[in-house]
């Protein structure tokens, strides 16, 4: 796992441990941006100072500097083969680089660019946001624009990702709503990628969204608070399954393991949390506490939308 902050420094973190094996550091550089590229070979790091650089190895030494503006690097994404990586900076313009650092491409805010951009899982389509409240889908290349998707928020997007499996393109935005009650809302679309509708709207009153991971299985969605909490929803059914206080302030960063069972975030507290989500560790972990079965007020309380198996508890502790 790799972690990336405002004080210049790259990190490369051992999960099972929680300790840094590996670190690097720019100075007078806040890095604002981070990609792993699709096998894991590349990690580019996006700083304010408009530089992106490619890291090429576990000591992270051998390095490719990127630069081609002056405007901070709001995001970064591989297309699916890790031969391209699009870059959205702060004045709404992207720009499409091959994975050896040449620039192959500029795409205009007018043209469809933003400073959120995100490759589909397939790499045949290129999202970007921010320049204004709609979304735009573009070829691989930056070409063309194929889609625009309209209607979906009343501020710019500060939130843009595919879903692993295609189907959804997520996006967020957090501020002041222009409604009559002029409250702080969220606003949270699912897209559906095949005809460009919204399949899901989540909106939520408290506080802002600062960040969103899906799962490997598209199935469940982890939103990153403000107030520094966690939820996971279960995006077909629109259920919230869980909330964990994990932060002191904002969550800035989330990300799922391979199999699903671990969500680490990172907050604005500068602390990284793993939270481990497999119900039946969760089950064992509190028969050893309570020395007997969970009640169903308790279940729901800890174990929010999981079916009622208490039978699993005296299973596991003989």
């Amino acid at each position: 796992m790799a972690t990336a902050d405002a004080g210049g420094s790259v990190k490369l973190w051992n999960p099972a441990s929680a300790s840094v094996v590996t670190e690097v550091r720019w100075q007078q550089t806040a890095l604002t941006a981070l990609s792993w590229s699709p096998r894991g070979e590349v990690l580019a790091a996006g700083g304010r100072d408009g530089k992106i650089r490619l890291l090429r190895n576990a000591s992270l030494a051998d390095t490719t500097e990127l630069s081609s503006s002056d405007s901070e690097v709001r995001s970064l994404s591989w297309n699916a083969d890790g031969t391209a990586i699009a870059a959205g900076y702060a004045d709404n313009r992207v720009r499409l680089w091959d994975a050896r650092g040449a620039l192959q491409k500029e795409i205009l805010p007018q043209a469809g660019g933003g400073s959120l951009v995100h490759f589909s899982p397939g790499g045949e389509m290129l999202a970007a946001a921010g320049y204004n409240k709609d979304v735009s889908v573009l070829s691989a290349d930056g070409g063309r624009l194929l889609r625009k998707l309209e209607g979906g928020h009343e501020i710019s997007p500060d939130i843009l990702s595919w879903s692993p499996d295609g189907r959804w393109l997520l996006s967020a935005s957090s501020g002041l709503s222009l409604s009559a009650s002029l409250h702080r809302e969220a606003r949270l679309n699912v897209w559906n990628s095949r005809n460009g509708e919204i399949y899901r709207t989540i909106r939520q009153v408290e506080g802002n969204l600062e960040s969103s991971a899906w799962s490997v299985d598209s199935r469940l969605l982890a939103l990153g608070h403000s107030s520094g909490r966690v939820e996971i929803w279960n995006v077909e059914n629109n259920l919230q399954l869980y909330t964990f206080p994990l932060h002191n302030g904002g969550v800035t960063q989330l990300a799922w393991s391979p199999d699903e069972k671990v969500l680490a975030s990172v907050g604005r507290d500068k602390r990284l949390s793993f939270v481990t989500l497999d119900v039946d560790l969760w089950l064992e972990h509190a028969r050893r506490i309570v020395n007997r079965e969970l009640g169903h007020e308790e279940w729901q309380e800890y174990l929010g939308n999981e079916p009622y198996a208490p039978s699993f508890l005296n299973e596991a502790g003989r």
